[in-house]
């Protein structure tokens, strides 16, 4: 498990000497609309299980 640790220490330390900004690669309106439409079939497959 200390072989992880330090594994996964190393990883990150390196990881943060050269940061890259988050882009997002579509429009928030796009992803509230995904977001809306997978609870929408989400809900109507909770009702029709009932």
């Amino acid at each position: 498990m200390a072989e992880l640790e330090t594994a996964i220490n190393d990883y990150l330390v390196a990881r943060n000497l050269a940061p890259k900004r988050y882009v997002w690669k579509k429009q928030g309106e796009e992803i509230l609309a995904k977001i809306r439409r997978a609870r929408a079939a989400m809900k109507k497959q909770m009702e029709e299980s009932l």
